[in-house]
């Protein structure tokens, strides 16, 4: 099967054997391939950073999901029962059980 997977990729068009080759070695998802940005990729190290912007369910539990650009919002966020997730080009995520 790796070979016909190899002969697969060695067929396709550029753009695509890059992206299905990109599937295959990181094991990372269409979406998170089709979403991904320059600045999450390193080449230096060899090393790709999958920011989520986006909260998934998790054991049945929903998330609500919110931003804050400053300070002020952020301890906005705190108070209403938000808890800080990351910092991603100066935006802060929250996220809240539904």
């Amino acid at each position: 099967m790796e070979h016909e997977l190899d002969h697969f990729i060695g067929g396709a068009y550029k753009k695509l054997a890059t992206f299905l080759q990109l599937l295959r070695e990181t094991g990372m998802r269409c979406g998170e391939v089709l979403r991904l940005k320059w600045t999450e990729v390193d080449f230096k190290n060899g090393a790709i950073t999958l920011i989520y912007t986006q909260l998934i369910q998790f054991e049945g539990d929903e998330y609500h999901s919110a931003t804050a650009k400053n300070i002020e919002g952020a301890r906005k966020m705190i108070e209403v029962g938000f808890e800080y997730v990351c910092t991603y080009d100066d935006i802060m995520l929250f996220r809240k059980r539904k």
